[in-house]
């Protein structure tokens, strides 16, 4: 929550929840709805209902902290959009351009797109990984040995190289798009040499990358290909990343009540 004129989480508590549950609103309100730089936490969302919600003319105050957006209703005869938007920003939440809302959303949007082709292509890793190389990798009893070496041979011949390009070209999809954030968290901790998660992720999952690929193509390097590993490593951490601020945000402060994503605070004028 940020800091505010010596209020504190617990008085934001104690406002929101004796704040009244009736709804004043009247039909010639006018409504304004403020997508907020800094809204990401029901307390930040609790604080802005209820300091915004004592304003004079102000009848009804919505928040969506996982929208970032505020929904105001007020008597434009005794207040104004302009002043909502002054006292947002006095607060410390200033409310967006449109061009600004628009870059947000369509950041968030191409993340969301970069991690699911992510998984579409760690997908295409792993059914060639199960139905080629474990069989030749695993001693498992329910593998059919003449399926077995009949594989070996193949992963033995010219047959292999177009095999393992694919692997290559689909895993390194999946290391620089699905693992965009965790490179780039790494690149910064390694320019503030300050090694962190993110850094160590990025060196083992570079490292193996680099290493599967001498080894398949091979470059003078004997070894097992690891790029399933890649893919597994990146994906998890990638969604343990997201989980982590999922998580953060819903549990930041038991400020709301039933519904910690939508809260309201409704006042009579």
């Amino acid at each position: 929550m940020r800091p505010f004129d010596g209020v504190t989480e617990r008085d934001v508590q104690e406002a929101t929840e004796t704040a009244v549950s009736t709804s004043t609103v009247h039909e010639d309100d006018d409504r304004c709805v403020f997508e907020l730089t800094g809204l990401d936490c029901p307390t930040c969302a609790g604080l802005i209902e209820v300091v915004i919600g004592c304003l004079d003319g102000v009848s009804n105050v919505t928040t969506s902290y996982r929208h970032g957006t505020a929904r105001v209703d007020y008597d434009a005869e005794t207040t104004t959009e302009a002043t909502l938007r002054t006292e947002l920003a006095d607060l410390g939440y200033p409310v967006e351009t449109t061009d600004e809302a628009f870059e947000n959303r369509r950041r968030l949007q191409w993340a969301e797109a970069r991690f699911a082709a992510g998984v579409m292509a760690g997908l295409m890793v792993f059914a060639p990984y199960a139905a080629v190389i474990y069989p030749t990798r695993f001693d498992l009893p329910f593998y059919d040995q003449t399926v077995v070496a009949l594989l070996e041979r193949a992963l033995g011949s010219i047959f292999a190289s177009h095999f393992y390009l694919n692997l290559a070209v689909l895993s390194g999809f999946v290391l620089l798009f699905a693992g965009g954030p965790v490179l780039s968290d790494a690149r910064a901790a390694l320019e503030a040499r300050s090694p962190n998660r993110s850094l160590a992720v990025a060196a083992v999952a570079v490292g193996l990358y680099v290493y599967s690929s001498f080894a398949a193509f091979p470059l003078a390097v004997e070894g097992g290909v690891y790029y399933d590993v890649v893919v597994a490593l990146v994906l998890g951490t990638t969604i343990a990343r997201q989980a982590g601020v999922e998580t953060t945000a819903e549990t930041a402060d038991d400020v709301l009540t039933e519904d910690p994503d939508v809260t309201s605070t409704e006042r009579s004028r």
